[in-house]
């Protein structure tokens, strides 16, 4: 037998929690007034006797009030009543796109660009009215069912100095670290518009590769490789990204801010460009790190330059050569790369695996001339596979949602997926040479596997009521 739900607000029927964090719980309510459904933010009633942390939900519904956005959730109310106090704000039917991500492992190019483009115009819309989020990461973005998002979570924002978050005695770096820019790893106050646009580049590189830039063992080992370490390279994490949206997202995540995109409104235009499989505005020279001259090099300058004269000397009193010219060197193209490029055109889908691996192995012989053709590859195995996959999942979901024959659904699906993938592709799914494109295909057999157990588990329940 369920508990009933308190019910302390007289003008709210709550009707579940959506979601808990350090300061309260969100809650799911019916305004019964105004007869609609609204998200309540509800303070821990051990913090409500704090000044400070009431103050900091107060401040927060201020923030969200001076924004009028549609990729922002809107506020409606702050109140006070029986001890408790609360936020009321827009409620969004969707899920947050860290739940899509344990789902899914990683999203679909397309969505990843199509979310980035609204939050960054919520982030632009928020510069406008000087408000710097600060907490930007997969938790604080929700995605509709109509693949709009919203923007939540201003918990933390910077806005103007009466509105300004501060950190209390005793509290750790505001911001979450596996998205967090370097400069408000230092400092939060310092934080800005671009460690916004550092955030969000995180986040999108999260959802396109399957994994943040950064992880560690623990807090200290992340915030060490923040601060000092290059981000990898999206393309390095997940081959089948594109180039223009690897480009875009190696600006994002630059540590020096000066050097990454200056505005929301700059990133959403390079990532309208890489929508259009256009290249984004980015000088690739720019993405590369720079070595600050110093003692140690000049030394190093001076060492080369007396090496260079000795080379010269040699040259200019050494004997002629006699005997045979050494041989020329091998030209860059080999016959073997000039028939994969063309086996690459027009390639059977069962081909593509294979053509992956003997590439995988010219790269890893130092062949650099195989890795353009080693991405071509990956990516045209990501876009089968992703619309490979789709068809077949579409057909099982509506076998599902008909609720027929549910008893063998599971074998259905095995048959559908995994039989099915060993003729199209010529091989298991387990032989997939991208391991991150191999979590993601479990990860969706998973979900689809989970949502028979639910159907099974309410059709059991009906038959019983």
């Amino acid at each position: 037998m369920t508990r009933p739900v308190p019910q302390p607000f007289p003008d709210f029927e709550i009707l579940g929690k959506l979601g808990s964090g350090s300061m309260g719980a969100v809650f799911l309510a019916r305004q019964l007034s105004l007869d609609r459904l609204v998200a309540l933010k509800v303070l821990k009633p051990s913090l409500s006797r704090d000044k400070r942390y009431v103050e900091r939900l107060s401040r927060e519904a201020r923030l969200v009030a001076r924004l009028d956005h549609p990729n922002i959730v809107h506020a409606y109310d702050l109140r006070q009543e029986k001890g408790y106090h609360f936020f009321v704000m827009e409620y969004v039917e969707g899920r947050s796109l860290r739940d899509l991500l344990k789902d899914w492992g990683r999203l679909p190019e397309e969505q990843v660009i199509r979310i980035g483009i609204q939050v960054g115009l919520a982030l632009e819309h928020a510069r406008e009215h000087g408000i710097i989020h600060r907490d930007i990461k997969p938790a604080n973005i929700l995605v509709q069912e109509d693949g709009n998002v919203k923007l939540a979570d201003l918990g933390l924002a910077k806005g103007p100095e009466a509105l300004s978050a501060t950190r209390h005695e005793g509290e750790e770096t505001l911001g979450t670290p596996l998205y967090m820019s370097p400069e408000q790893a230092r400092d939060s106050a310092s934080a800005d518009i671009r460690s916004d646009i550092y955030s969000l580049g995180a986040t999108l590189f999260h959802a396109a590769c399957g994994v943040p830039p950064f992880t560690g063992a623990n807090l200290s080992e992340v915030l060490t490789k923040v601060l000092q370490e290059p981000p990898p390279s999206p393309k390095s994490v997940f081959p089948g990204i594109s180039r223009g949206l690897d480009l875009l997202l190696r600006k994002c995540l630059l540590k020096n801010p000066a050097a990454r995109y200056q505005t929301p409104r700059e990133l959403v235009e390079d990532l309208e460009r890489v929508q259009a499989t256009e290249l984004p505005a980015v000088d690739v020279r720019d993405l590369e790190p720079r070595r600050k001259p110093g003692k140690v090099t000049a030394w190093a300058a001076a060492g080369a330059a007396l090496l260079l004269a000795g080379a010269a000397s040699l040259f200019l009193f050494r004997p002629a050569p006699k005997g045979p010219a050494a041989p020329a060197p091998r030209p860059s193209s080999s016959k073997e790369i000039e028939e994969i490029a063309r086996a690459l055109r027009s390639p059977a889908t069962t081909r593509l695996i294979p053509l992956i691996r003997k590439l995988q192995e010219m790269k890893a012989a130092g062949r650099k001339e195989a890795i353009p053709l080693l991405d071509r590859a990956q990516t045209l195995f990501n876009e089968r596979l992703s619309s490979w996959m789709e068809a077949r999942l579409k057909g099982l979901r509506n076998r599902l949602e008909s609720g027929r024959d549910l008893a063998r659904f599971p074998l259905a699906l095995e048959k559908a997926l995994d039989e099915v993938f060993l003729r199209e592709f010529g091989v298991p799914p387990n032989g997939i040479p991208d391991f991150n494109l191999y979590n993601w295909y479990r990860a969706r057999k998973d979900a689809l596997l989970k949502e028979w157990k639910a159907k099974v588990s309410a059709a059991r329940a009906f038959a019983l009521a």
